[in-house]
């Protein structure tokens, strides 16, 4: 079975860029939904060490054919 929801306005990524807007527009009214990629994680889990790293929760780094991205969580 799938589930359906409605919503007004879908914010995805819940860093500065997508969360500021997000609270206006729900402030506003308006019902907003926001994705977030990554594991769900408690606070104490919450490392910022700022590692550029494989194992960073802050950051991926994905090494390609002559480009790295680092793409932030």
């Amino acid at each position: 079975m799938t589930a359906v929801e409605t919503t007004d306005v879908l914010v995805v990524g819940s860093g500065f860029g997508g969360a500021i807007p997000a609270f206006h527009l729900a402030a506003g009214g308006a019902r907003v939904t926001v994705l977030e990629r990554g594991p769900r994680l408690r606070t104490e889990e919450f490392g910022q060490d700022l590692r550029v790293d494989l194992v960073s929760r802050i950051v991926d780094v994905i090494r390609g054919d002559g480009i790295t991205v680092i793409a932030g969580n």
